[in-house]
């Protein structure tokens, strides 16, 4: 097959596959060299962890991926101040901000674990996402807290004003989550474009705890120079009692995307494992990263031209990584196989520097 047809072949293999949304930030709890803003790049310290150490802890017990997890007992520490996004005066701040991202939808992802038997007395919650806070919020605040071992609370809040504009306790129909596996947390805003009102899901493990249209964000948009989103709290703090015994809890690969990825994201309720979502790409920093793969699953990276640039074989872990430093720019295609030859995914990386 010439160079040509080698270039309509792919074109068509990859014509469903755009570009799509952007990833803001990455945290994966290594400790590693390319770009990653929450834990490791902390404003006044040149040490990993540092001002995180009373509370926030990096752990190595069963890490999604890599070696590395990170951990914390709200019912003891009771604010991790893990502040992203903004330059507050108090907490973790990392180098990551989001006065430059305008966008009116936001996506953010990550896996988490309950230790078992936690007591939620009284009306104790800890608040697994803080997304906006007050006059550092921008246009909403949403929050996401977790009030029982299948109970949640959300609430929403429009800016300005901080006037509550949604406020649910909802139950996790897929039952007990205090059991010591990971969960996939996803928590999507559509703000809208046009008026005040949008939409946003909340869903664990593919399982829709909220999924709400016409809810009311902001008063106005653009309120903020276009920047909707200002900070994040995450991990965030507990609230609503007195806390009794232990309720420590385990994040790992938390993510930040301006908008749904393309590639393995489904708007279609699904109560499939982890193991069984589709593969996802993107690119941060030198590397690009491969995401959500299973155990011999193989990997083909071809150019535009539809050379194979590189192949990896009987991948063994969750997460891989390709290191684009002598790469040059431009569109590369990739593949994702099982160890079966089954077709898993397929799509686009735009390297460029």
């Amino acid at each position: 097959m010439n160079g040509i047809a080698r270039v309509i072949v792919l074109l068509i293999i990859f014509s469903s596959t755009s570009l799509g949304s952007e990833i803001l930030l990455f945290e994966d709890c290594e400790d590693t060299a390319y770009i990653e803003w929450f834990l490791e790049r902390n404003v006044g310290t040149s040490y990993y962890w540092e001002e995180l150490m009373s509370e926030l802890t990096r752990s190595d017990e069963n890490p999604v991926s890599g070696n590395y997890c990170m951990t914390y007992d709200p019912w003891i520490t009771g604010n991790p101040h893990a502040n992203e996004g903004f330059p507050v005066t108090h907490g973790n701040t990392g180098g990551f901000l989001f006065d430059s991202v305008q966008t009116s939808t936001y996506y953010f992802r990550w896996y988490q674990r309950w230790q078992t038997d936690i007591n939620y007395s009284g009306t104790i919650q800890n608040k697994n996402i803080y997304i906006g806070y007050g006059e550092w919020g921008g246009d909403f605040v949403f929050v996401l807290a977790k009030n029982g071992d299948d109970n949640f609370h959300i609430t929403l809040r429009s800016n300005p004003g901080y006037v509550i504009t949604y406020n649910r306790w909802l139950t996790f129909s897929g039952g007990n989550l205090d059991n010591m596996e990971w969960h996939k947390m996803e928590v999507y805003l559509d703000l809208g474009t046009t008026g005040p009102t949008g939409s946003f899901f909340v869903r664990v493990d593919g399982v829709y705890v909220a999924d709400s249209s016409n809810v009311h964000f902001r008063d106005e948009i653009n309120q903020n120079n276009g920047v909707a989103l200002r900070t994040v709290g995450w991990p965030s703090n507990t609230s609503g009692g007195t806390p009794i015994g232990n309720g420590r809890t385990w994040l790992d690969d938390l993510e930040i995307w301006d908008g749904l990825p393309e590639t393995g994201i489904s708007t279609e309720d699904d109560r499939s494992s982890a193991a069984d979502a589709k593969p996802i790409a993107y690119k941060n920093g030198n590397v690009v990263i491969f995401n959500n793969l299973n155990q011999g699953d193989h990997i083909s990276v071809f150019d535009i031209t539809g050379r194979l640039i590189h192949c990896f074989d009987c991948i063994s872990e969750a997460v891989h990584q390709w290191n684009v430093n002598s790469s040059p720019n431009g569109i590369y295609l990739f593949v994702v196989k099982s160890d079966d030859g089954y077709n898993r995914t397929s799509g686009s990386i735009a390297i460029t520097r």
